[in-house]
């Protein structure tokens, strides 16, 4: 975007939304966070009940595919932002490129990582599945003779564009990361500046569809309404409006069991999940919450978390399970070791991930923009 060309109010406005939009990184990492612990404990703690499952706070307990919904719309709301305040529409095309090149090297780098570790022998599901219960869940994944080639095809292509996630069980969620991310990107270089004509779109596919995809369609309307100012300036006024909606909203989406059959509960959630992220993109509080430095380093960290937490469940956790087994401690003081250990070791892969994996990507994003700016200036 030119700030240059901006007056200075709206600079202000446009800055401060940026600054609010923050909240959403914060979200997406307690997202990933959920989706770990609901797979961690169904790995190693399968028939164990919580009193925390019972509140709204089981959102981050056992309600991963809530969690992932949430990501989805999250991944909306932040690829569209910029669109909505004045970037260049032309950019579009480019940036369904860009996507692929941020995506891919994280999803390279794990799929070999697991390659190495499933020819070594050095993944111990099955066999934890056996001491923990998780038999059906944890057993079953990476039940088959390791192939290079197949390996580099699932990373590089299959993984994103058919759903295949034989190496890394959750990474079912690519297709819809990467295909509704472009899905995004066309309904924004489709319409462009129309905005009556993109919630024309947003319409149809609410009402026709009832796909994953939906959720990217209803982060684009909350980028929407926070581009335009006025919903979150209301709630912004109204501090314990904002604070109540903010509870009902987190009661809908946390406790509601989600039934995309059901017309009325498939409407009811994603008007939960719609109003819970406006009025926290709008309250001051969620702003420090989860808009401070430390939570835009894990926002930063969200897609690496993601992306590894499966790998070292399968290999670092069910290895820590069975030696902790075998020295005869309580089940609960196993499953705290093990969660402890492991979110330290995520965290830490998870960060050189960031650091340097992530950086091969940068490089080609950096390339793209250098040749979509020649072409540019040549035009």
């Amino acid at each position: 975007m030119d700030r240059q060309k901006l007056s200075c109010p709206k600079e202000r406005k446009i800055m401060d939304m940026e600054k609010r939009l923050n909240s959403l990184k914060g979200i997406g990492i307690l997202a990933c966070i959920a989706v770990f612990f609901c797979h961690f404990r169904l790995a190693f703690a399968p028939d164990k009940m919580l009193w925390i499952d019972s509140t709204p706070l089981r959102l981050l307990t056992s309600s991963g595919d809530t969690a992932i919904r949430i990501m989805f719309a999250v991944s909306g709301a932040l690829i569209s932002y910029d669109y909505f305040c004045g970037r260049s529409y032309e950019e579009a095309p480019a940036d369904i490129l860009k996507r692929y090149f941020r995506l891919a090297p994280n999803v390279l780098a794990a799929h070999l990582i697991v390659y190495i570790l499933m020819t070594c022998g050095l993944l111990y599901n099955a066999e934890a599945a056996q001491l923990s219960g998780s038999l059906g869940f944890l057993d079953v994944f990476n039940d088959f003779v390791p192939k290079l080639f197949q390996c580099l095809r699932e990373a590089a292509f299959s993984c994103f564009l058919m759903g295949e996630s034989s190496y890394i069980g959750p990474l079912w969620v690519m297709t819809y990361e990467f295909l509704g991310g472009l899905l995004v990107l066309a309904i924004i270089g489709l319409c462009r500046g129309n905005r009556t004509l993109r919630f024309i779109v947003y319409l149809i596919i609410l009402s026709v569809f009832s796909s994953y995809y939906n959720y990217f369609i209803l982060g684009m309307i909350v980028s929407e309404l926070c581009a335009e100012g006025s919903a979150i300036k209301w709630l912004d006024s109204r501090r314990l409006t904002d604070l109540v909606l903010f509870f009902i909203s987190l009661f809908i989406v946390s406790m509601l069991d989600i039934d995309d059959t059901n017309k009325t509960v498939r409407i009811l959630f994603g008007a939960g999940l719609l109003l819970l992220l406006m009025t926290m993109i709008g309250s001051s509080w969620a702003e420090k919450l989860l808009g401070n430095r430390l939570m835009l380093l894990g926002g930063a960290l969200a897609y690496p978390v993601y992306v590894l937490h499966w790998p070292v469940i399968e290999s670092f956790s069910s290895w820590l399970y069975i030696r902790l087994f075998s020295m005869g401690l309580g089940h609960r003081h196993m499953v705290l070791i093990d969660l402890a250990l492991t979110s330290i070791l995520i965290a830490a892969v998870a960060w050189m991930f960031h650091t340097y994996v992530e950086a091969a990507g940068r490089g080609a994003i950096k390339y793209i923009d250098r040749y979509m700016k020649a072409q540019s200036h040549d035009r």
